[in-house]
């Protein structure tokens, strides 16, 4: 079998943490969930939630940054990975017959403490919400994608 390193069975469980985390979290910031791994032919969203005091849909893309990561979680996003996230997003409101509310693309990018370096920095030019969950920091950058 050829399998890219992105694609192992290690990083997918790791992967799938940092999505859990990430709901966690953002559920204890006042977010509603509503779904996960929003699958269409274009794209995957990882989280689907609300923010009801916004009137606002939350789509977020999840990255975990490990020890060996050489690139930041936010420029690990592609521009065809940008496009995919908002048409897969356009598809799911559709879907949702939802004229009223608003939406926006976050990103949260989870950094384990000890790769916070030149190539994943603590993001502190991206407004954004930090903090820190034992070894790990959680970035989330709220209107990542527009």
């Amino acid at each position: 079998m050829n399998r890219t390193k992105s694609s192992t069975p290690d990083n997918h469980k790791k992967g799938r943490w940092a999505e859990l985390l990430t709901e966690r979290w953002l559920k204890s910031k006042g977010l509603t969930p509503h779904s996960r791994n929003y699958h269409r032919r274009l794209g995957e969203i990882d989280l689907v939630l609300r923010d009801n005091s916004k009137n606002t849909w939350v789509f977020v893309e999840v990255k975990y940054r490990g020890l060996r990561a050489k690139v930041s979680g936010i420029d690990a996003i592609t521009a065809g990975k940008k496009r995919r996230l908002q048409k897969t997003a356009e598809l799911f409101l559709q879907r949702q017959h939802d004229q009223t509310s608003a939406a926006r693309i976050d990103v949260v990018v989870i950094t384990h403490e000890s790769n916070l370096c030149e190539n994943n920095p603590p993001y502190l030019d991206y407004g954004h919400v930090h903090d820190v969950l034992g070894e790990h920091s959680l970035h989330w950058i709220q209107n990542a994608i527009e």
